[in-house]
């Protein structure tokens, strides 16, 4: 008897948050928090441990980037604050995926890495991956669209077209 085994129409997952705080002298210097999928199931398939083994890289990886290079810039601000008699500050980051398609053997997230840490203002860097859930590879972006279009160009055609819907701010996109 020959057995067909069908790849699955979505992924199930759970949302993984991680809270870790570093310190000096006992008081928080640096704050990380994170949000990323994890598969879930009772056998997950190749598909279902590559994407969580990749969602744990980016974990690792943005814990990493705290600790090696947030965290002593974080201590530095902090122990000048505190030569100074300022009020001590407290840095903050946040690693924060949001799943935006999950049907039709197609998963898409895009992550949000944001810092709070020397400034009044928020750095965030956005990146996005889209997964095909029968082979557990990444789509391309050009994969996305009709042959022959050029993907650059659309993308920014939308980005100036958003802009120009904000106040005429296109040129200054």
């Amino acid at each position: 008897m020959l057995f067909v085994k069908h790849a699955p129409d979505t992924l199930t997952y759970t949302m993984q948050t991680i809270q870790r705080q570093w310190t000096a002298d006992e008081i928080p210097v640096l704050q990380a928090a994170l949000s990323v999928p994890q598969c879930t199931g009772d056998r997950p398939g190749r598909t279902a441990r590559r994407l969580s083994r990749y969602y744990r890289q980016c974990t690792e990886a943005f814990l990493r980037y705290c600790s090696r290079e947030l965290y002593p810039r974080a201590l530095a601000e902090f122990e000048g604050a505190r030569r100074a008699g300022a009020p001590l500050p407290c840095a903050r980051a946040a690693l924060e995926c949001t799943v935006a398609c999950n049907e039709r053997g197609v998963f898409s997230t895009y992550l949000d890495c944001t810092e709070w840490a020397g400034t009044k203002d928020a750095l965030t860097l956005r990146r996005a991956d889209t997964w095909d859930l029968r082979t557990g590879a990444p789509i391309s972006a050009g994969e996305c669209f009709p042959r022959g279009v050029s993907v650059r160009r659309a993308c920014l055609q939308a980005a100036r077209a958003q802009c120009a819907g904000k106040g005429g701010a296109a040129g200054r996109c």
